[in-house]
């Protein structure tokens, strides 16, 4: 099972069509890595934070090359916190989704 069927699995959306799923599982993905990022930027300084800003839009595509301009910044960008900020928008969208349907 690859890390997006899990995501999918874990969103309890395996109901809904495919390209749905995709954009779902896509969405929170953007979602957990812009706050993971966004949990970094608090602690820049007002120059470094204006530097970042232009980044904070960009999909999770554009996380690699977030990290390589900023590596020496985003050192704090670590797995545990993706997961940790993962894990909230599981929970925030299965909530909602319930009370939805």
């Amino acid at each position: 099972m690859t890390f997006k069927e899990k995501l999918i699995k874990d969103l309890e959306i395996t109901d809904l069509a495919p390209k749905t799923q995709e954009k779902i599982a896509n969405k929170i993905l953007d979602l957990a890595f812009n706050a993971t990022i966004g949990d970094v930027v608090r602690e820049f300084s007002p120059e470094e934070k204006k530097d970042m800003h232009k980044y904070l839009d960009k999909s999770a595509l554009d996380l690699q090359e977030i990290i390589t301009l900023h590596k020496d910044k985003l050192s704090h960008f670590n797995k545990k916190n993706f997961e940790k900020n993962l894990n909230y928008f599981i929970h925030k969208f299965r909530k909602n989704y319930e009370k939805s349907t």
